[in-house]
């Protein structure tokens, strides 16, 4: 399933400060109303898988010979994880260990989304002062801070390893994570 994240953790709080009863008018407007807010979630990436292309050369044509199917997946012959790199987001497979699928092939030798992106951790806040303005009537200004920890969210892929020629044994060139 393309949507599958297997781990998903999200937490939300909320706190009122304490008020300050015992102070005059014009303190305990400027003390007083304080709401601090913020939210947590770290998720895991959501799975993909790559797909390879010959410039100029059509997949499903010229590949598979099809006008409805494509032979895009490329043929894996060595571990998936082993190409991964903690410290560097652009380096993400081990390109070695993939292979064209053969001409007439419609891209079934290989399985879908056995690849993950990057993880999401991300961290908001907000600050709130309210107003009151008699009866029920209330005035509140509200400040939102988004990735407040600042976090580079690696989620977008581009995934097509691109051979130089069809039967060619090395991947030429890659896109594969944009920020």
């Amino acid at each position: 399933v393309n949507t599958d994240r297997p781990h998903n953790f999200v937490f939300n709080w909320v706190y009122q400060l304490p008020k300050n009863e015992g102070v005059n008018a014009f303190m305990s407007g400027l003390i007083n109303n304080w709401q601090v807010s913020g939210g947590y979630r770290l998720e895991s990436g959501l799975p993909y898988g790559l797909t390879w292309s010959v410039n100029g050369v059509s997949t499903q044509t010229n590949i598979a010979g099809s006008n409805t199917e494509n032979a895009n997946r490329p043929i894996i012959t060595g571990d998936t994880g082993a190409g991964y790199d903690v410290d560097n987001p652009y380096q993400q497979v081990a390109l070695g260990i993939y292979e064209q699928s053969p001409v007439g092939s419609i891209g079934l030798e290989s399985g879908r989304n056995y690849l993950n992106r990057a993880p999401i951790n991300n961290v908001d806040l907000s600050v709130e002062k309210g107003f009151g303005l008699g009866g029920s009537r209330r005035l509140s200004f509200r400040v939102d801070a988004f990735n407040v920890l600042n976090h580079t969210q690696f989620d977008a892929v581009a995934n097509n390893a691109v051979f130089s020629a069809v039967g060619s044994a090395g991947v030429d060139t890659t896109t594969f994570f944009s920020a």
